[in-house]
């Protein structure tokens, strides 16, 4: 099941870098919005702690540090749209961004559901104090797929939100 996931991950960002001409655009603005996700949740989940958001799965999870990634993310849509000068909607980002966030930390839980599940406590050692790599791709894992899965049902279509 890892395989399946990992590989429709990459498949899906060759496929969204292909897409069209905003290809490049579309890869950048969905890597730095769940790193966004994955920053601002981390920190402000920290900082104003709160009450858990699923202890049995991640105990230093917050809903605090997931709503402030999501509005960070959501804000980071409302800039990047403003940076594109021929931007239709500068509303559609924001809720796309707000949407991926969901996804990331979705991605984030499953993957730390599975660390639970067979006893491992990081994904590796390869960034030392973070856990892993895939710590820091487990995001991708519940965003990108479903990303890329959407724009293909709608026929790659991305000018309604550029």
């Amino acid at each position: 099941m890892g395989m399946l996931l990992i590989g429709s991950t990459g498949i899906g960002l060759v496929w969204l870098r292909e897409i069209n001409e905003m290809g490049l655009e579309i890869v950048l603005w969905l890597i730095f919005t769940i790193w966004t996700t994955d920053i601002f949740a981390f920190l402000f989940g920290r900082s104003l702690k709160g009450p858990k958001l699923a202890p049995s799965i991640s105990p230093n999870k917050t809903w605090s540090g997931l709503l402030s990634g999501v509005s960070c993310a959501a804000l980071l849509g409302f800039l990047w749209s403003n940076g594109i000068a021929d931007s239709k909607n500068w509303v559609i980002l924001p809720i796309l961004g707000a949407g991926i966030a969901l996804l990331a930390q979705l991605g984030d839980l499953s993957v730390s559901k599975v660390k639970r599940r067979f006893g491992v406590k990081d994904s590796g050692k390869l960034i030392p104090g973070h856990g892993g790599l895939l710590d820091r791709m487990d995001g991708f894992l519940g965003a990108v797929p479903f990303f890329a899965l959407s724009l293909a049902v709608s026929k790659g279509d991305v000018s309604p939100w550029l």
